[in-house]
């Protein structure tokens, strides 16, 4: 994987809890686990019907170099978006990851 493809910063976001409240709940945040130079590629685009509502969406593979303790949970905010994770796979062994991801319009912002 060369450097100059790597032209493009991404965030891994996890929901973490980040503290409890007067009444001792949980609070959850959005902490970042780790900042990464990545290749992008968009998939797809479209908009799709759910119910009466219409909402646009996109695919999206970053290829990053390898790093450990990435979950399917994670989210991936590139571009001032943020992207779920819907799957990765590593590249070689251990020298690259290429995650897959998906935007959807209201979800996460």
């Amino acid at each position: 994987m060369k450097s100059g493809d790597l032209n493009r910063f991404i965030k891994v976001l996890r929901r973490e809890q980040t503290g409890t409240s007067i009444a001792n709940e949980p609070i959850f945040g959005w902490n970042t686990v780790r900042r990464i130079s990545a290749n992008v590629r968009y998939l797809k685009a479209d908009e799709r019907f759910d119910g009466n509502q219409v909402f646009a969406w996109s695919t999206v593979v970053f290829k990053t170099r390898w790093f450990p303790g990435l979950e399917p949970t994670d989210i991936i905010s590139f571009d001032g978006r943020n992207y779920n994770v819907k799957g990765y796979a590593e590249i070689g062994r251990r020298v690259g990851l290429e995650i897959t991801a998906e935007w959807k319009e209201g979800g996460l912002e």
